[in-house]
């Protein structure tokens, strides 16, 4: 593994691809249809030019003007038909769709212009083409204001992503607001006004370019406050970025930063200055002049191709559409990487959701023994929020459970001295005790090792809730300013996200409570545990009734895998989140296995969370070795059973591999410019947070790169 780890762990956390079957195929054929209706141009354009051999271009007549524009805007379109047509086959992730549409209006409007002023030179001719070219004009307007709308649509999708990330204020809200709803209506009253003015030219002093002056005012004012906003949110990112450390992770988000700050500056500053000459030689900025372009082609100085090209907006335009166009394919990271990474993305996702569909298609109760589905179900609905869990993490050392030290607790210390005392009046779960009874269904489930420090199994589910790869400097944070945790949680909506935890939703007064085996002591006090006093029976895998299987039908600890299924059949978007322990114990564990293995069959998806980028790293070697077969838990009995469930074993490590390694392979590069910029607000608001490393002395303060 490279130094481009902590890219890569971003990429494991947060690629989420917009599957849909037929998204290939509609790719496709908007791309042979980009290509079909461009073909018939540079014909058109050359067989309207030969039937008029004896026409001057160049010599200022109506007919000369609009062949011109013809070959034109043609050239134009050619120029934009490969990028349209091939992001249009190959986009799959969200923001590459949305780059695609952005380019095929481009096209469209380049397209349309031209079929429009090759229908208007041969009316000249006398074809009956004069509502065919009202058509394609009404088409190529509004296909470009629509491109207008659309770039401003991406931007608002950028800097929402943007703030969504930081978790701090942005002016998504401010942007949206005008993008959405200011915008498009100012347009749409600019649209009609625009095509009469452009088809009926009204003398200088008409009504309608003294109502259409304020409309364009209004439209290019909008601009350059939209374009102020997204400066200023990217900025505000840079900056925090820039007063960070320069090197590796965060040098690669700020360099890609200062990319997309001149890129948005250079490519909206331009098209606003292009609007503004557009609406000048087209009359519409009254009370500013609105005869030049008469007079230049009225006046008795020679014609000239330049010179008629100068002084036609539609020319302007088509140039900014095509240099937009280039722009965008080159900044979305469309030739990059983005499109190759993305497509592979997509092909495992739609392997993926076929088997998921068809698990859950085919899904029945796996025992027909009278209530063992009742307890699965009835365990699928233990749900606890995270809110819940915040409280909980809160009261430790302090309401319970008083030695408790995050650096050397681990998961079962906190289920032996805080969970189990805390649920034994009930008797029942702790998580149905946080939850006041209320029946909860989770909307994921966390697969951990009990071995873990409990600091970092929080610290992980805190990870998957704000979209991090890795929860180090979670963790770092969780022990120093637990309100900023809060503070992130609540601007990410996340408080009121509900998780399945073992340790926490299953019942264990019901198993495990008064088990202890002689070697369990608490890692700080290292005294042994104490017995639960309860009174509750207890339901072992061979607690009578059994099933047709031979397992305990009232017992809890063996019906995970069928409450995974069940959770997963009813519910498409429920999905696992890997908690990893810092020293890679998970995946020997052999329950924690037999999680995995159930959760990737029946095509559910699975987020890894581990400590570090360099963690990984230093475990390649051992976790490239790992083998289903080696895996450890306290009783053989279980292991063998959990082995016989696994019907292909090296084809299941290899699954195992392409799950740890798969989506790491890759950096900065293959990432599209949603995703690069996603990643840029989760290093910087860092950045407002300094906190201590423990690698560091207690006294140097450091901000931690993630």
């Amino acid at each position: 593994m490279s130094s481009n780890g902590p890219a890569r762990l971003w990429m494991l956390a947060t690629t989420k691809m917009h599957f849909c079957p037929g998204i290939r195929v509609r790719g496709r054929l908007w791309s042979l249809l980009v290509v079909g209706l461009s073909a018939p141009l540079w014909p058109l354009n050359f067989a309207l030019f030969f039937n008029s051999q004896d026409l001057d271009l160049c010599d200022g007549s109506s007919q000369g003007i609009f062949l011109l524009q013809a070959i034109f805007n043609s050239v134009a379109a050619s120029l934009v038909v490969p990028a349209a047509a091939y992001v249009s086959a190959r986009a799959r992730s969200p923001h590459m769709l949305e780059v695609a549409v952005y380019l095929r209006v481009l096209w469209l409007s380049d397209a349309s212009l031209s079929y429009r002023s090759i229908a208007e030179a041969s009316a000249l001719n006398g074809a009956p083409t004069v509502l065919p070219a009202l058509v394609a004009a009404f088409i190529g307007i509004s296909a470009s204001i629509a491109s207008i709308v659309l770039l401003y649509s991406l931007q608002l999708r950028l800097v929402q992503g943007l703030q969504h990330n930081f978790l701090d204020n942005l002016g998504a809200e401010l942007l949206r607001r005008i993008s959405v709803r200011v915008f498009p209506a100012v347009c749409s009253l600019y649209v009609p006004l625009l095509m009469y003015v452009m088809t009926a030219r009204p003398s200088d002093d008409h009504v309608i370019r003294k109502v259409i002056g304020p409309i364009s005012w209004l439209a290019l004012g909008l601009e350059v406050t939209q374009i102020s906003v997204s400066l200023r949110a990217f900025r505000r990112v840079r900056v925090l970025l820039d007063q960070a450390k320069t090197e590796g992770t965060n040098a690669e988000a700020l360099n890609m930063l200062r990319r997309q700050d001149r890129r948005l500056f250079g490519s909206f500053t331009t098209m606003i200055a292009v609007h503004a000459v557009f609406s000048f030689l087209q009359g519409t900025l009254w009370p500013l002049p609105t005869t030049f372009r008469t007079l230049v082609l009225t006046s008795d100085a020679p014609s000239s191709c330049p010179l008629l090209l100068a002084v036609d907006g539609s020319s302007y335009m088509a140039v900014l559409r095509v240099v937009l166009g280039a722009i965008a394919l080159y900044f979305s990271g469309a030739l990059s990487g983005a499109l190759v990474r993305g497509e592979a993305v997509f092909l495992r996702e739609e392997e993926r959701q076929l088997k998921r569909t068809t698990s859950s298609e085919a899904y029945a109760p796996p025992c027909q023994v009278s209530g063992w589905q009742e307890k699965v179900e009835e365990m699928g609905m233990r749900g606890i929020s995270l809110s819940a869990l915040l409280h909980f993490y809160r009261g430790l050392g302090s309401r319970h459970m008083l030695h408790f030290d995050p650096a050397k607790s681990t998961t079962n210390d906190v289920v032996r001295q805080a969970i189990i005392p805390l649920s034994s009046s009930t008797m029942q779960c702790l998580a149905s005790t946080m939850m006041d009874g209320v029946l909860t269904r989770p909307s994921r489930m966390v697969t951990h090792n009990w071995g873990n420090l409990f600091r970092d199994l929080f610290a992980a589910v805190v990870a998957d809730a704000l979209g991090e790869s890795s929860y180090e400097s979670l963790g770092c944070l969780i022990d120093q300013d637990l309100d900023q945790i809060e503070h992130w949680l609540h601007r990410a909506n996340a408080l009121s996200t509900t998780y399945w935890i073992c340790a926490f939703c299953v019942n264990q007064h019901a198993g495990i409570c008064g088990y202890l085996g002689g070697h369990e002591r608490d890692n700080v006090t290292q005294q042994s545990f104490l017995a639960c006093s309860c009174n509750a029976q207890k339901f072992l895998n061979d607690a009578e009734p059994l099933s047709s299987h031979g397992s305990s039908v009232r017992c809890e600890m063996n019906k995970f895998d069928s409450m995974m299924h069940w959770l997963a059949a009813t519910d498409t978007s429920f999905y696992q989140v890997v908690a990893v322990d810092a020293g890679f114990e998970l995946f020997g564990r052999a329950w924690c296995v037999a999680e995995l293995a159930e959760a990737h069959s029946i095509g559910m998806c699975q987020q890894l969370k581990v400590v570090s980028a360099a963690a990984l790293e230093e475990n390649a070697h051992k976790l490239r070795d790992l083998k289903v077969q080696e895996m450890r838990a306290s009783r053989q009995e279980d292991v063998d059973e959990i082995l016989a469930k696994i019907p292909d074993h090296e084809t299941f490590n290899q699954q195992l591999h392409d799950m740890i390694f798969y989506s790491v392979i890759s950096g900065w590069t293959d990432l599209d410019e949603q995703q690069q910029l996603d990643k840029a607000a989760h290093i910087a608001r860092w950045q407002l947070v300094p906190i201590r490393s423990p690698l560091k002395p207690a006294g140097e303060n450091n901000i931690i790169s993630i």
